[in-house]
């Protein structure tokens, strides 16, 4: 069985018709209206300032998508809405199209990446990171990482059996129903189940692009051995920059939109 790190997955809204919502009850949006936001609390997603763009909390009963305007010198808000159980250090993926793959002549490329169009008709929400080995030990009660003794590292050498059952443990400690089944070796999956599961390759690969066509989100893959490849080393580790040999923190590196 291949191990993997888990990447948690994502909980359903029945109300918004999403794949997993996680209970938001979203308002429409506000275009381009000033909001002051100075009593919030900012996530800001933007690289180079901090008041660039992201996502604030506004108390403990809304959300609201935002943009710094230097011009009025208050945020923009592009989007906002009740919270109601929006689940902490998740992010909110929208719907839409993307082109899936990769094309023949992109450097790295695997034969099985055919480029074809994918549409994803619901938003989900995706944990911000991968899932940390204290999360996982304080759902399942043990840490098989290899690289243990670092609580915000990513769990590692877990099944996909394993990670199938974190994700149910985890739905019975919220009180929300699981979304798998499981039988021995056989796993089905209940869509309408409220509780996590894994996100599905469409997502995963939709969420990590985040709208971009190239190798990498912030650009295309200059090396395809250790040597330094620049936009690589904004975004992940790997066997250039990783020294000493072993998982990271999460969340070091620069995020993708």
């Amino acid at each position: 069985m291949r191990t993997l790190s888990t990447s948690l997955g994502l909980r359903r809204s029945a109300a918004l018709g999403s794949v997993l919502g996680a209970f938001l009850y979203a308002a429409p949006a506000a275009q381009g209206v000033p909001i002051d936001l100075t009593a919030a609390t900012p996530t800001v997603t933007g690289p180079t300032s901090l008041h660039t763009e992201g996502i604030a909390t506004l108390g403990s009963s809304y959300w609201a998508d935002f943009e710094w305007n230097e011009a009025t010198n208050k945020f923009d808000v592009s989007g906002y809405g009740a919270e109601e159980g929006h689940p902490k250090g998740f992010v909110r993926i929208n719907p839409g199209t993307f082109i899936m793959g990769s094309p023949e002549d992109e450097l790295g490329r695997w034969e099985n990446e055919p480029q074809h169009e994918v549409t994803l008709p619901h938003d989900f929400f995706l944990a911000e990171t991968e899932v940390t080995q204290a999360q996982w030990a304080s759902v399942m009660g043990s840490n098989p990482s290899q690289f243990a003794g670092c609580d915000d590292c990513p769990v590692e050498q877990v099944s996909w059996y394993e990670a199938v059952d974190y994700c149910n443990a985890l739905s019975a400690l919220e009180s929300l129903e699981p979304a798998y089944e499981v039988n021995g070796t056989s796993v089905s999956w209940d869509p309408a189940a409220t509780g996590y599961r894994l996100p599905t390759e469409a997502e995963w690969e939709y969420a990590c692009r985040a709208g971009s066509t190239t190798a990498l989100y912030n650009g295309p893959v200059t090396e395809t051995d250790c040597g330094l490849d620049l936009n690589l080393d904004q975004i992940g580790w790997y066997c250039g920059n990783n020294i000493p040999h072993g998982t990271k923190e999460v969340g070091q590196k620069l995020p993708n939109p």
